[in-house]
């Protein structure tokens, strides 16, 4: 069970707490230990990561002023590219007027997103390039930087247009948003008092040849209300037994994989398996479950 906020639960609109279940879903019926399968992969945060949060939010008015802000303001090479608001972007909700911006002419195809004026993110595609997290994995071919030189150049980018509340962020190591052929994903996540808050969220993505950020967003939700303490919370334990009073583990065998395949020679593992099929939440304050 993992605890993590949110800054508007999507019930109330306020911050609140909650456990949710983070397994592969399958336990060694000997051993307790998690027995590790492609198809049911967990989200794997990293250790925190201190920042120096930066606040800026860069204004826009016309497509005029989104070409000269990537150029100034995001370092985006904008050379023969003009750009225009797409009239098919969808409407706003909550306050929010939403503009998408797309380039015309030039060599790359790119997509800006404003939300209240303010630039939220943008998206470079070179030529043929496509959208492909499962062909490298996050590990593009023949990267001139390594995974390691591509995340520090994605925290150093990132922390310019930090929230000023930000001052550690985890990197989930399993996610990956809009990544390319050629490119690596990085998805952050804000800390509140050590744990993830999970709709305060950024993206960078790293061209692996050049270092050129290609794909930048800022999925940061501002809270409404204070945190709820998460000393307040029940225990995991207290959390596991609500899980399980509604999804009772079920005692079967499985082949252990390689490549996400079954090995018909292998021996067969006892296990628990556990339903990942429907989301699962408790409100970690309440106990509740949340429906």
């Amino acid at each position: 069970m993992e605890l993590s906020y949110s800054a508007s639960d999507r019930r109330t609109g306020k911050p609140s707490l909650t456990y949710s279940l983070q397994t592969t879903g399958f336990l060694n019926a000997e051993s307790g230990e998690e027995v590790g399968d492609d198809s049911g992969a967990k989200s794997r945060y990293s250790d925190p990561i201190p920042v120096t949060p930066g606040g800026r939010k860069i204004t826009v008015q016309t497509a005029k002023d989104v070409a000269k802000a990537l150029a100034e303001e995001f370092q985006v090479n904008v050379d023969g590219i003009d750009f225009a608001a797409d009239e098919q972007a969808p409407a706003g909700d909550n306050g929010r007027q939403e503009t998408v911006y797309k380039s015309m002419g030039g060599k790359s195809r790119v997509t800006v997103y404003t939300e209240n004026k303010k630039i939220m993110g943008f998206q470079i595609r070179r030529g043929l390039e496509t959208a492909s997290s499962t062909k490298h994995d996050n590990h593009p071919a023949n990267p001139r930087l390594s995974y390691e030189e591509a995340r520090e150049r994605a925290v150093q980018y990132l922390q310019p247009y930090l929230d000023p509340s930000v001052t550690e962020v985890k990197m989930d190591e399993s996610q990956m948003l809009m990544p390319s052929d050629t490119s690596y994903s990085f998805s952050f996540f804000a800390l509140h008092d050590g744990v993830v808050v999970s709709d305060q969220h950024y993206l960078v993505n790293v061209d692996g040849q050049t270092g050129e950020i290609v794909n930048f967003m800022d999925y940061f939700t501002t809270p409404s209300a204070p945190f709820p303490d998460w000393r307040a919370a029940i225990s995991k334990e207290s959390a596991a037994k609500k899980f399980l009073q509604s999804h009772p583990a079920v005692l079967g065998y499985m082949l252990p994989g390689g490549d996400g395949k079954p090995q018909a020679t292998a021996t067969p593992l006892l296990v628990f398996s556990l339903d990942k099929t429907s989301p699962f939440l408790v409100d970690a304050v309440s106990g509740e479950t949340v429906e």
